[in-house]
């Protein structure tokens, strides 16, 4: 199954390998080695063993709306349109209110005409809307910066933080992509004044699942908050950088390697330069960067010292270095899997970000390029 494909059924329907690198990492418990068992069946499209898969993972996570999903999934595949649609009522009893699953995945396809299937899509989009509201959060108060706030229908709801006065160049962008368990967004806002001095305007969502990210996440956010962001003349939402912290910079590092989207470049906390679908059948693989233009991204990374996949930058510290793109790695000493972006890194990633800004401005016709005085450089490795 291509990667795009398997991402679409499996990794996105959960945290996926964003979480559960850190859990193999960290000697998974029976929940996630039997969620890793249901990912696998769903990537192999083994669909009668997607339900027994899903019901065993279903007994050990009975709140999880993931398992019912997938068994409804799996059952309308194999054509039971009716225990297909339970499971589909149970998912959404237990939380799953994204009803672009319905309208986009193929194994629905056959029943969209269906009056209860329209009818169950329809009670997903209401309680989408109210679980929104109430997962949404304000963000801090913050001086010399001028903030917009968008509710897109189709979109990630967002906040966007541009300087105090509009000026004549259009910033670029960019975009929080969060951990697992939490927006994080007080710990990155805060940074927006010392990002635009950067040159960078700041995206962060503002009311989702936090508990992960998932295809329909990354679609909602690339096609449709950035379009309605971009509708604002100061920013430049093409070949924005992601800021991703450990699950959110998995997926980061996904969509790097997928080629789904246009990136200008990553910032990568946290997070590991795996194979996430090697790792579902239990294998550990540095992931060779993608071919062309895509494969020249600079990447900025920070991970803890004491962190079980620091050397995995090590590992891939000289072969990405080689590559024509930029790599900077941040080492800190003492720290293990956490927020490591002290004083001195902050400081450190300004200036990466800075330079990159840099290089935006001197792409314009006429201009000259920057020299990267980062590539190649690795710190505390």
């Amino acid at each position: 199954m291509k990667r795009q494909t398997l991402t679409r059924i499996a990794l996105a329907l959960a945290a996926g390998a964003a979480v559960g690198v850190f859990f193999v990492l960290t000697a998974p418990e029976p929940c996630e080695r039997a969620e890793g068992r249901l990912l696998l069946a769903l990537r192999a499209e083994a669909w009668p063993r997607v339900v027994k898969r899903a019901d065993r993972l279903a007994a050990c996570r009975p709140a999880d709306p993931f398992a019912p999903y997938a068994r409804a999934n799996a059952l309308a595949r194999l054509g039971e349109a009716e225990d297909a649609l339970t499971s589909l009522r149970l998912a959404l009893a237990l939380g799953h209110d994204d009803p672009a699953w319905l309208q986009t995945e193929e194994a629905f396809a056959p029943y969209r005409e269906d009056l209860r299937f329209l009818g169950l899509a329809e009670e997903m989009q209401q309680a989408r809307r109210k679980r929104l509201e109430t997962l949404y959060r304000p963000g801090p108060a913050l001086s010399g910066v001028r903030v917009l706030e968008g509710r897109p229908e189709e979109g990630l709801w967002w906040r966007l933080y541009l300087p105090p006065q509009p000026g004549d160049e259009r910033l670029p962008l960019l975009i929080w992509m969060h951990p697992a368990g939490g927006s994080e967004n007080l710990r990155i806002e805060p940074m927006a004044p010392r990002l635009l001095e950067a040159g960078w305007a700041l995206l962060v969502p503002t009311a989702k699942d936090f508990g992960g990210w998932t295809g329909h996440d990354t679609r909602r956010l690339f096609a449709h908050s950035l379009a309605a962001a971009g509708a604002h003349p100061e920013v430049d939402t093409r070949r924005p950088i992601v800021f991703g912290y450990s699950a959110g910079g998995q997926k980061a590092l996904d969509l790097w390697l997928e080629g789904t989207y246009p990136l200008g470049g990553l910032v990568l906390m946290a997070a590991y330069p795996v194979d996430s679908l090697a790792l579902l059948e239990g294998r550990w693989e540095v992931p060779a960067p993608p071919p062309g233009e895509a494969g020249r991204l600079p990447l900025f990374a920070l991970v803890g010292g004491d962190d079980p996949g620091a050397a995995w930058w090590s590992k891939v510290a000289a072969a990405w270095q080689s590559r024509p793109g930029s790599l900077e790695i941040h080492r800190v000493p003492g720290q293990g899997h956490t927020w490591v972006l002290d004083e001195e890194r902050e400081a450190a990633l300004l200036r990466w970000l800075e330079h990159r800004a840099g290089e935006r401005r001197a792409q314009q016709p006429g201009q000259r390029p920057v020299p990267d005085p980062f590539a190649p450089k690795t710190a505390g490795l």
